[in-house]
């Protein structure tokens, strides 16, 4: 099992690699951390599905929107989907990207980090999510989901680099490339889903 004192101090590993300070003795990149890393999965799920009715509740308050009317739980299983599909491509990536530079031998500590640094992202996401619904700041929603992609492009960056000691072009490269795939993927299954929605339901 895992702590939250546990998480606090992977959290502050994945940031010292941000910041490129010395992350070696904090990150736990034992075969058991790397295990324990994958707890993460169900956190960030718990997360999303939460975060995502957060985002639908401040969005269907803008008059001007036209959003699809999914079911509570139809929408909860199609975002859970979505999330899982991109953390198991972007880990498949990553570790194909490990092999591609002969890095095999370093691939724990690129795990360990990704996982907690997709819980990390998670809980900012819900945080500021949560204080929008308060204020209803919907007006804010864009300009926070672009810091958040710009910060999730330079943290992918930094764990990268840091875990595998690569090179500024290769890891540039798997990192656009990890940015557009997933957000192929995510916007084909929520089509996908929605679609399907419609189908069922005869709309």
């Amino acid at each position: 099992m895992i702590s939250p004192a546990y998480i606090g101090e992977q959290f502050r590993a994945v940031l010292a690699m941000l910041r490129d300070e010395d992350w070696r003795s904090s990150l736990d990149t034992t075969e058991e951390g790397v295990f324990r890393s994958f707890w993460a999965v169900p956190l960030c799920l718990v997360l999303v599905a939460v975060s995502s009715e957060l985002a639908q509740n401040l969005l269907r308050s803008a008059q001007d929107l036209d959003l699809p009317d999914l079911p509570l739980v139809y929408g909860l299983v199609l975002q859970s989907v979505i999330f899982l599909s991109i953390w198991s491509l972007t880990l498949f990536l990553l570790v194909g990207f490990a092999r591609q530079i002969g890095a095999t031998g370093q691939v724990a500590p690129l795990i360990v980090s990704y996982n907690w640094s997709a819980l990390l992202l998670n809980l900012i996401n819900f945080g500021f999510l949560a204080l929008a619904s308060l204020t209803q700041a919907v007006e804010m929603l864009v300009i926070f989901s672009l810091g958040l992609q710009a910060f999730w492009f330079v943290l992918r960056w930094r764990l990268i680099r840091a875990s595998l000691d690569s090179e500024v072009g290769p890891t540039l490269g798997v990192v656009i490339i990890i940015f557009l795939a997933t957000f192929l993927v995510s916007l084909t299954i929520a089509d996908l889903g929605v679609w399907l929605h419609g189908s069922l339901s005869g709309e």
